[in-house]
This record gives C-alpha cells, sequence and structure tokens, in this order.
C-alpha cells in the first residue's frame, strides 16, 4: 500500500535522505537547480508529499508543491513529481488535492508536467489550459 506523506517544513532537514535522491533526479530534467530547489524546500517555498511505501517502508516517488495565488483563491501547483513504479503511486495526487484544500484552503490544483503527464491527469479532471515551448539559447 502506498500512502501520501506531506513532508512539514519544520521536518525538512531531518528527513532530507528521505527526498533528496529525488530533488536530485529532477533537478536533472528541470530548469531548477537543486541548491535553488533545496532551499525553496527548507524555506517552507515548495513544500514536500512522498509516496510512501508501507509494506517496504520506503519512498517510492516524491511530489512538491507550491501555493499560489489564483482567481477566486489559492492554488496548489504541482510543480515537481519523479518515482519509479508510477501505476502504483500517481493516484496520490488526488490526495494532494485533498491535503491542500483541506490544509491550506486552496480552491484549485494545477500541474507544470511533461507532456506524457496529461495522459494521467486528464482522466482527474484536469485540462490543458496552456502550452509552453521552450528553447536553449
Amino acid at each position: 500500500m502506498i500512502k501520501l506523506l506531506p513532508i512539514p517544513t519544520v521536518n525538512a532537514r531531518e528527513t532530507r535522505v528521505l527526498w533528496m535522491p529525488f530533488l536530485v533526479e529532477v533537478s536533472t530534467r528541470g530548469q531548477a537547480s537543486l541548491e535553488d530547489m533545496e532551499r525553496m524546500v527548507v524555506t517552507g517555498e515548495a513544500q514536500l508529499h512522498l509516496a510512501w511505501d508501507m509494506e517496504a517502508n520506503a519512498a517510492r516517488a516524491l511530489a512538491g508543491t507550491i501555493i499560489e495565488p489564483g482567481r477566486g483563491g489559492l492554488v496548489c501547483h504541482l510543480v515537481w513529481c519523479t518515482g519509479d513504479r508510477m501505476a502504483e503511486w500517481v493516484d496520490l495526487v488526488d490526495d494532494i488535492a485533498r491535503w491542500a484544500k483541506e490544509h491550506i484552503g486552496c480552491v484549485a490544483m494545477k500541474a507544470t508536467a511533461r507532456p506524457g503527464w496529461s495522459k494521467f491527469l486528464r482522466p482527474k479532471g484536469y485540462r490543458i489550459s496552456h502550452v509552453v515551448l521552450e528553447r536553449g539559447l
């Protein structure tokens, strides 16, 4: 059984051994440096959520969210997500949304993700609202 385990900012440093390998993986594919991402975590700018395998007593995936102002209230923005055996934990995105609503008061959820994520998120009610195009200089 895989459960959502939000990591409170006050526990970020002491749980670093659990989430840092995932953050390293995210930083190799993303725009932000590992140092910037870690700073966001320990200052509370970003909230971490582990997909915790109860039987194996181990982390399977990591998601990072940022709370932003939006139309009508706060929005929980899923900005990082990585892990193996995705089929086992992808439904935890619903648990993150529930956490954001119940604990933060968010009125909406959005995700910035690679294109393949749309096949998992669209059935959950997400729609494509924008497309980001990028290139190196």
